[in-house]
């Protein structure tokens, strides 16, 4: 059995939409084989990496506060060279405070915090990226000191709020005893 369809007949079904779409995704699917090259692949990325600029640093008078064993602020001042970016400007500060504070509240296994800077709303939120070497030999009545001195440092130096990261992961607890504050 033959099937035999008129001709005016068969040019009606073959320009209805389902037809012609399917007709247009077969001609689109043939154009982007033919110039998708030999093995479909597309040639690497090139990524320039370019060494930072000369920072220009300015030395001012900054303000570190310190706690001592009974809870008293012992606020001092020193001359600092600050980068122009606030997180390493925050970063540099924080470096001053721990020159003043290593070997007796700041053990030798923790480095400087990553600082990063953000606005958000109109207040300054500054990111501590904590990264101990270890483990931090500190009590909870050193931690406590710590804490309280990178926070009034901090603070006194234009930011508004403090969030901290332990490791690059927003953990909740500064090093080891005491809960922060890390969600924007």
């Amino acid at each position: 059995m033959k099937l035999h369809l008129p001709r005016p007949l068969l040019k009606r079904a073959l320009l209805r939409p389902g037809p012609l779409l399917a007709l247009l995704v077969v001609l689109a699917s043939a154009f982007f084989l033919l110039n998708s090259g030999s093995d479909g692949r597309s040639a690497p990325a090139q990524i320039e990496i370019r060494q930072p600029e000369q920072q220009n640093l300015e030395t001012r008078e900054v303000r570190l506060v310190r706690f001592d064993a009974n809870g008293l602020e012992s606020p001092s001042f020193a001359q600092v060279a600050l980068p122009q970016a606030p997180g390493a400007r925050l970063q540099a500060i924080l470096g001053a405070l721990r020159e003043e504070m290593l070997g007796t509240e700041w053990p030798q296994s923790l480095p400087v915090p990553q600082a990063f800077v953000e606005t958000v709303g109109r207040q300054n939120v500054a990111i501590l990226d904590f990264r101990p070497q270890g483990r931090a030999p500190l009590t909870v009545e050193g931690e406590t000191r710590l804490l309280r001195s990178v926070e009034e440092t901090v603070l006194a130096n234009g930011v508004d709020q403090i969030r901290y990261l332990l490791g690059g992961e927003a953990t909740g607890v500064f090093l080891e005893h005491l809960a922060v504050p890390s969600a924007l």
